[in-house]
């Protein structure tokens, strides 16, 4: 993927660290020749077999917008499939389109979808972790650093996504839709 956006950099698939809460880009100093395993495929550029849709099901749709790229891999990736950068054609992604970067929307959604994303695929220690340093030092931080810049419009919205995401948890994946009539082939 080449993001037009804030960021123009290739994205070559995606790592994630869940005591962080935190993406990093697979970079290379060039693209590599053959499939390169990672934690997630943007969904701007993903593909799946029919198999594995009808093992592990859709997109969640309690993610809505955010993290559902993530949850799928990772659920994918528990079910014994590999989440692989696959070199061919790229494709052009018109970052942060949908939602502004920094819309009460993109505040609210990723909030409360990377606590849920922690806390369905993290590791118990992962999700102490994260918990204590989101609320001993990111959250604060946000909150002041809304508050400094004056983005007052912004406070709501995180404060909102922090309670969902850890009084409206979802829980593990359900799927409610029968996949076998899918095509095959």
């Amino acid at each position: 993927i080449v993001n037009l956006g804030y960021e123009s950099d290739p994205n070559l698939g995606q790592g994630i660290s869940f005591y962080t809460a935190t993406t990093s880009h697979w970079r290379h100093l060039r693209v590599p020749c053959e499939p390169v395993e990672v934690d997630y495929i943007c969904g701007a550029a993903i593909m799946f077999r029919v198999e594995m849709i009808r093992l592990v099901g859709t997109f969640d749709e309690c993610f809505f917008l955010m993290c559902e790229d993530s949850d799928i891999c990772f659920r994918a990736r528990k079910s014994g499939y590999r989440v692989c950068f696959v070199p061919g054609p790229g494709v052009l992604h018109l970052m942060s389109q949908t939602t502004n970067r920094y819309s009460p929307l993109a505040t609210f959604l990723g909030t409360r979808n990377w606590i849920w994303l922690v806390r369905r695929h993290g590791a118990l220690g992962q999700c102490i972790v994260f918990s204590l340093r989101s609320f001993f030092y990111f959250y604060p931080k946000a909150v002041l650093g809304r508050i400094f810049r004056r983005q007052f419009d912004l406070l709501s919205p995180l404060l909102r996504g922090i309670w969902q995401g850890y009084r409206k948890y979802p829980g593990p994946y359900r799927c409610t839709t029968q996949y076998a009539d899918f095509p095959t082939g």
